[in-house]
């Protein structure tokens, strides 16, 4: 763990600069809620999109480098990745069903037989995506940082390597969701189509935000949604049944469990949403956008009350819980009283860093961990 935390505690101070930099290069005042500010010349401009570009690439490189290099981390690691690389490598097997992965894999495999280089590329698409998107719209890039790492996502996305990148892409689509720009949308879903097939399901969210009828009674759907819910189950296993996802219903990956702890910190963390975002979420669109999203991670979650297989409900949640590392600090700005931010950060910030030790640390979930061994000898 101690590998980690350096490595984000080394790009902290270069993401904050990123962040100020980028704000002064746009025109825009952070600390106003986006507004412009005093006009800038061409050179002024593109001194502080140099440095930007700067800034940018010294906060990528700790935790970019720390994931590239990794070597066994991850269940997945040896058991999926490495096995489909050498089977494409040596045309005994067609990879993976995603071509567009297959497709760097065999690009590489232009220039080299040794699969690390996968984990080089694939760390470096993600920590773009996420640290790209973060710069341009977190409210506050040190609190986005720390949702990154103490959420768990990231430890997440070092053993799903495929379904990681598809998330951050469609995370990078936040803006297109907010102005509803439905072709770069739809163009993000593709891209994250091309890594893994579920990103197709980022279409629904799309859909949701945009019907003006729910925003206008946004409560009463919620209530609706939630009675709805066995009846939608029925539906969705009956369509992930006629699919290639039939694996998750007659494997071992059938546990036969619920996600209960994962449906009650979405719930918190959505209750707490609605508290910061109530009252504002009809004139705002971004705050009814990450409140919706939200309520969708405890929705995806609650849906393994019914199809109680954990791994894969988990897996389809990541899409929506991504965009906590926006959420979290934009109800942390909008949140006036003191006491109430304090509140606010301590439930967030404290569930999940139990959630982190209990299960990354002490009972070594997706392997995430032997980095270790370097401070043991």
């Amino acid at each position: 763990m101690l590998v980690y935390l350096t490595a984000f505690a080394l790009s902290l101070p270069f993401l904050g600069a990123a962040r100020a930099n980028f704000c002064k290069w746009k025109g825009i005042a952070p600390q106003t809620g986006g507004a412009a500010c005093a006009a800038l010349s061409r050179e002024q401009k593109l001194e502080y999109k140099l440095r930007y570009i700067l800034f940018f690439l010294l906060a990528f490189l700790p935790p970019f480098f720390i994931s590239a290099v990794r070597y066994g981390i991850g269940t997945d690691y040896f058991y999926t990745y490495v096995p489909e690389w050498n089977k494409l490598l040596t045309g005994e097997g067609n990879g993976f069903s995603e071509w567009g992965f297959n497709a760097i894999i065999l690009f590489l495999q232009l220039f080299t037989d040794d699969p690390q280089w996968l984990f080089v590329v694939t760390s470096a698409v993600y920590f773009y995506f996420i640290y790209r998107t973060v710069i341009r719209y977190s409210e506050n890039a040190y609190v986005s940082a720390a949702v990154l790492f103490v959420s768990c996502f990231y430890f997440w996305s070092l053993n799903n390597v495929r379904q990681g990148i598809a998330v951050t892409a469609l995370f990078a689509a936040y803006p297109y969701l907010v102005r509803r720009e439905t072709w770069k949308y739809l163009l993000c879903v593709l891209v994250g189509f091309l890594f893994h097939k579920t990103a197709i399901i980022m279409i629904v969210p799309y859909v949701a935000v945009n019907l003006r009828f729910v925003r206008r009674e946004f409560p009463v759907w919620l209530v609706i949604a939630v009675i709805a819910l066995p009846f939608a189950c029925v539906v969705l296993e009956f369509i992930l049944r006629h699919t290639k996802y039939e694996y998750f219903f007659t494997s071992d990956l059938n546990d036969n469990q619920s996600t209960t702890l994962n449906i009650f910190y979405h719930l918190v963390f959505f209750v707490l949403m609605y508290l910061a975002l109530g009252r504002s979420y009809k004139a705002d669109k971004q705050a009814y956008v990450l409140l919706f999203l939200q309520f969708f991670a405890f929705y995806i979650s609650c849906v393994s009350l019914f199809i109680p297989i954990s791994e894969m409900i988990s897996r389809a949640t990541m899409y929506f819980q991504v965009y906590q590392i926006l959420s979290v600090p934009y109800c942390l700005k909008r949140i006036r009283r003191a006491d109430n931010r304090a509140a606010f950060a301590l439930i967030y910030f404290g569930a999940y860093a139990l959630y982190l030790i209990w299960f990354i640390v002490l009972k070594g979930y997706h392997d995430v961990l032997p980095y270790q061994w370097i401070f043991s000898q």
